[in-house]
């Protein structure tokens, strides 16, 4: 059987992909592919590497050439695996989206561009919306000093 033409059980691709979303959730960095191999139970390196090549080719895996712990899910195979893989600083983040949101404000305010940003913004990005909940208020505009906040969502969103 050639390499490309291996076929794994259904069992072992959707643990291998709850590991490596499991991994990188709770260490903050994706598993090596050894490690994916090992958390199913392979020992032999090349079989660690023909799982990892068959994810791949699903689409259900990317890793990046010659880059140790790049493994990451796809959507796909993220829904696979029945689970979502959160960033471990993914509060800090969306925290730092409306600051992001009020400072680009000022940018598109200031060439007189989109004055109901506001508005627009969280239907275009959805992290923005996320974090915009989250806070439960969103920025109108900066001036590069002050921030003007109105409630979000209101009975307009």
């Amino acid at each position: 059987m050639s390499r490309s033409a291996r076929t794994f059980p259904h069992e072992t691709v959707v643990s291998a992909l709850r590991f490596v979303a499991a991994h990188t959730r709770d260490h903050g960095c994706p598993p090596s592919v050894r490690e994916i191999g090992a958390a199913v139970g392979y020992k032999s390196p090349d079989s660690a590497h023909l799982l990892v090549d068959h994810l791949c080719r699903r689409g259900w895996l990317v890793v990046y050439a010659k880059t140790p712990r790049s493994a990451h899910l796809t959507e796909v195979g993220r829904q696979i695996a029945g689970t979502i893989s959160v960033h471990p600083l993914h509060k800090e983040i969306s925290a730092l989206l409306p600051a992001a949101m009020a400072w680009w404000s000022q940018e598109l305010f200031a060439a007189g561009w989109l004055s109901g940003l506001d508005r627009e913004l969280p239907a275009m990005v959805p992290e923005i919306r996320e974090a915009a909940l989250a806070l439960g208020r969103i920025p109108v505009y900066f001036d590069g000093e002050e921030t003007e906040w109105r409630a979000y969502p209101d009975d307009e969103d």
